[in-house]
């Protein structure tokens, strides 16, 4: 009768041993593909969300009247992020409480004035919010800039009295930078949103940056 012989001790000790290294690898690998494919996402997300703000902020200008137009740029709207200073910018459009009523276009087809649209990056560090409100200015006829876009309404709302606000939303999260310029009557935009997300290796997160840019001029006038 053939007797059967078991594992010795030396055995089971180095099978436990090997079988160990391999979870390990195994580990180490799905480790690191999970954390490449965060990067992707991220990296995704964040173009994607800067592409969608900057559309948006596009067509709002597209629309406006140039004359009816202010920027707020000055050093008052910028943040100092890790030793970087970045814009927190602030525009105001004129705009019209609905595009589709045709009682709101005079017989040329120009549009009446009678809403503002806000767009202003929050000055939370490090990371803001890029927010478009839109205005009912009251009384106030819409023929130019609106006299309540002041620094004190970006940051201690509710606006002065002659205006009230009708909606708010967020157009973009983490947002690091957002400048505004006025070059030969258009304006340039540039928006800058940071993410962070655990990468392939130990250590800390990775941050990354996400960068839109746009150059659009005005192309309305006054009825």
């Amino acid at each position: 009768m053939r007797r059967l012989r078991g594992f010795s001790l030396l055995e089971v000790l180095m099978s436990a041993f090997l079988l160990g290294i391999l979870s390990l690898v195994l580990f180490e690998l799905f480790r690191a593909g999970t954390g490449y494919f965060r990067v992707a996402v991220l990296r995704q997300g964040g173009q994607g969300a800067a592409r969608r703000a900057i559309l948006a902020m596009e067509r709002k200008i597209q629309q406006a009247y140039p004359e009816a137009t202010a920027v707020l740029n000055d050093v008052s709207r910028t943040v100092t992020v890790e030793g970087v200073t970045f814009h927190r910018d602030a525009l105001c459009l004129p705009d019209l409480s609905d595009w589709g009523d045709m009682a709101r276009f005079t017989p040329g087809g120009l549009p009446i004035w009678d809403r503002y649209t806000v767009l202003y990056a929050t000055a939370e560090v490090p990371v803001g919010r890029l927010v478009l409100l839109t205005i009912d200015p009251g009384s106030s006829a819409v023929s130019g800039p609106w006299a309540g876009f002041t620094p004190a309404f970006l940051t201690t709302p509710p606006p002065p009295p002659g205006g009230a606000v009708l909606s708010s939303k967020v157009l973009a999260q983490d947002v690091v930078d957002f400048n505004v310029a006025v070059d030969s009557e258009s304006f340039v935009v540039t928006l800058r949103l940071r993410g962070k997300a655990l990468g392939p290796t130990h250590g800390p997160a990775r941050v990354e940056d996400f960068e839109a840019r746009m150059r659009v001029k005005p192309q309305n006038r006054l009825p």
